[in-house]
């Protein structure tokens, strides 16, 4: 595995430690300490470097697996527990926020039409174009 990804792995486990503390004196010590990316620990995320990373040199076929599964499931009605169902198999719903996308769809529509626009994107350009900098 190159530095830098290891690099980037130890950075987002520490970043992680420091969002998630709650005690400031604790918090400041963990911002001034140095990052080991050989020794770790790290955290894989689903973001893109992560992600791209992690499938192109993480030699552990299972957590390879992990990863696509998550990435390719991230803010979608399937979840991974779908794309791995068996005959048989009953496994509870993950997230699903395609509900929440058909939300958001419909009201930009609602707002176009009051706006007296046909759709979003025209209402967008227009005002895009006409706004004062």
């Amino acid at each position: 595995m190159p530095e830098s990804a290891k690099g980037m792995f130890a950075q987002a486990y520490q970043q992680n430690l420091i969002k998630e503390c709650k005690d400031e004196e604790e918090k400041k010590k963990l911002e001034e300490a140095e990052v080991d990316a050989n020794a770790g620990p790290w955290r894989l995320t689903l973001d893109g470097p992560s992600y791209v990373a992690v499938m192109q040199h993480v030699p552990d076929r299972e957590l390879r697996k992990q990863i696509y599964l998550g990435y390719m499931t991230k803010a979608s009605e399937l979840t991974a527990d779908k794309l791995e169902k068996k005959d048989g198999d009953e496994k509870g719903p993950g997230k699903n926020n395609v509900p929440i996308i058909q939300e958001i769809l419909r009201l930009r529509k609602e707002m176009s039409g009051l706006l007296g626009f046909n759709n979003f994107a025209g209402k967008c350009c227009l005002f895009c174009i006409y706004l004062p900098v």
